[in-house]
């Protein structure tokens, strides 16, 4: 079975990204997200930070580094799956 997510990388999740619909973030993308270390991530990546709407196997895991939204109940994302860079 596959499941839709929007996938992050984990500077971007800790971001105010649950505070969007999902409507809006597929809308607004990456640019409505502020707060945590979003805009690092921003600045580090690029334009092209994490940040993309795909389908995953349910038995899937995420890339290290990167985090898991999927839709609640309420049309907003919360986090799923988390696989945290801790190397440093």
């Amino acid at each position: 079975m596959t499941i839709k997510v929007l996938e992050t990388d984990q500077w971007t999740s800790t971001g105010n990204v649950t505070a969007f619909s999902w409507k809006e973030l597929k809308k607004n993308g990456i640019q409505c997200i502020s707060g945590g270390d979003s805009k690092a991530a921003r600045i580090m990546f690029g334009p092209l930070a994490s940040f993309r709407f795909r389908e995953v196997n349910e038995t899937d895991s995420p890339s290290i580094g990167s985090v898991w939204f999927i839709k609640d109940d309420k049309g907003f994302p919360a986090i799923w799956k988390t696989r945290y860079d801790s190397s440093g």
